[in-house]
């Protein structure tokens, strides 16, 4: 993989292959387009397109590499009339080394399951850090998720352009926290935000050294909401419309108690002591906090998505870095195959062996056919 800062250059036209270094360090300098000692790469392509040399400044000295193909011939991208030269990806570079037919390929896009597509989708998002000259600077993971899909998303911002590529043509429900990268996507003619119950709660446990028994009591109450969950998830009704009544009567009565009992607390607690914070977030929050009892497919907390991040995590501890922003987005497609290759009980590994020999194969009509929860193992030819 070539480092970020390294760019490739197809020189446009036929080249004379018996060009050595002089000759084509002097290519490069006719055209005056970029410097040749830069350390960037410049590609040459034979007539009959079935030779290729690149030339680069290395540490010094030129370096030329020499590719002849015994069949076929280099298949370039579709080129810009009138233009000299043409600049590459590091991948377009490989792939067109292999034999690929770059007319033939499409740009890139995000991948994105279907996930961003349902009525309801819980989001949430994390640091990883990108390697840049002189130190690292911060990236991002999301990811969005609903029952039975889960996708991810590397951008090198937290701002809220992420979920607008997202969710930005979709309606229905967004449970997320209060993160205002978010608001983007929760308006009136696009989806309602949902709050999460879990963040709460956390608040209030962090102001159980300053504020103990105000704590402890908002943090009983929320209690009462999860006992009405776990009593419908052990009696096998979740989201039946047994669960649906129990919202609207016991957790609705107890929800407005904490309500309640949060506006006539405030005045007494200093606004950005922890309490304080703590009641001033559930206050703030408390329409977007109440979307769960009206709606049953929407979870209480947001749980399931900071546990789709855990991977981050752990990647966060072991490989430390992604070395630039493309390789983070890699990643998260990555992260994606894998996550719903669990989700849907299928082994990553052979999953991974089958489809990508399949996928350059598959017409593009036919693509959603090794998505992991449409994939089925192949026939191994017994009985």
């Amino acid at each position: 993989m070539l480092p970020p800062s390294v760019k490739i250059y197809l020189a446009v036209g036929p080249t004379d292959m018996r060009y050595g270094i002089d000759s084509l360090t002097g290519l490069v300098r006719r055209r005056g387009e970029v410097d040749v000692f830069s350390g960037h790469l410049f590609v040459f392509i034979s007539r009959r397109r079935n030779r290729a040399k690149i030339l680069f400044w290395d540490q010094g000295g030129f370096v030329l590499y020499y590719k002849r193909l015994e069949a076929g011939r280099f298949r370039l991208p579709r080129l810009r009339p009138g233009a000299q030269t043409l600049r590459l990806s590091s991948t377009q570079l490989a792939m067109l080394l292999s034999g690929v037919d770059l007319s033939r390929v499409r740009k890139p896009r995000h991948w994105m399951p279907p996930a961003a597509q349902q009525p309801v989708v819980q989001a949430d998002e994390t640091t990883l850090r990108i390697q840049r000259k002189g130190g690292c600077k911060k990236g991002y993971v999301w990811t969005f998720l609903s029952e039975g899909m889960i996708g991810y998303r590397f951008s090198d911002s937290r701002s809220g352009d992420t979920p607008k590529s997202v969710l930005g043509a979709t309606s229905g429900v967004l449970l997320v926290d209060a993160y205002t990268g978010y608001n983007s996507v929760t308006t009136p003619d696009q989806r309602e935000r949902a709050g999460c119950l879990a963040h709460v709660r956390r608040k209030y446990f962090d102001s159980l050294k300053s504020a103990p028994e105000e704590a402890r009591h908002a943090m009983d109450l929320i209690l009462e909401v999860y006992r009405v969950e776990h009593e419908a998830s052990e009696a096998g009704k979740a989201r039946s419309a047994d669960h649906l009544a129990a919202r609207r009567g016991r957790s609705r009565e107890t929800m407005a108690k904490l309500f309640t009992w949060c506006e006539g607390e405030q005045p007494k607690h200093l606004p950005k002591g922890p309490l304080g914070k703590a009641i001033s977030y559930t206050l703030n929050n408390r329409a977007a906090l109440s979307v769960f009892l009206d709606n049953i497919d929407v979870p209480v907390d947001n749980n399931a998505s900071e546990r789709a991040l855990r991977v981050t995590a752990l990647g966060r501890k072991n490989f430390l870095f992604v070395g630039h922003v493309q390789a983070g987005r890699n990643l998260a497609v990555l992260y994606t195959l894998v996550a719903n290759c669990e989700l849907h009980n299928v082994n990553p590994l052979a999953y991974l062996t089958e489809v990508l020999i399949r996928v350059q194969d598959t017409p593009q009509s036919r693509i959603d056919e090794l998505l992991p929860w449409q994939w089925k193992p192949p026939d191994d030819g017994d009985g």
